[in-house]
């Protein structure tokens, strides 16, 4: 009996030749750093929030978009969303970026 996993069956559906690689030939796809992956999240979960979108969605979503794995992923979002939740964004500004360098934000665009 053939067995096959819903991430095989995943993979296979979402590209053919990276599934390929991966089952039949065995080859693993590099790990993005994680403190390059918990970085990201933060960001687009700041950027998320000063905009008024959801932090949660924006957050995961950059995470979700990493090769690393779903565990590794979940620690990250544990650590990420509290940093973005607890960061005050001063209204008009995105962390002081206007005072630090004299530059304008367009919240709108």
């Amino acid at each position: 009996m053939l067995k096959v996993s819903y991430s095989e069956l995943t993979e296979f559906a979402q590209c053919r030749r990276r599934w390929e690689l991966r089952y039949r030939e065995g080859w693993l796809p590099p790990e993005d750093p994680e403190p390059l992956v918990l970085g990201q999240a933060v960001h687009a979960g700041l950027a998320a929030k000063a905009k008024g979108d959801d932090i949660e969605l924006a957050t995961v979503q950059a995470i979700t978009e990493s090769a690393l794995s779903p565990e590794r992923r979940r620690w990250i979002a544990a650590k990420a969303l509290p940093l973005v939740e607890a960061t005050e964004i001063p209204k008009g500004e995105i962390l002081g970026v206007e005072r630090r360098f004299g530059l304008k934000w367009d919240m709108d665009g």
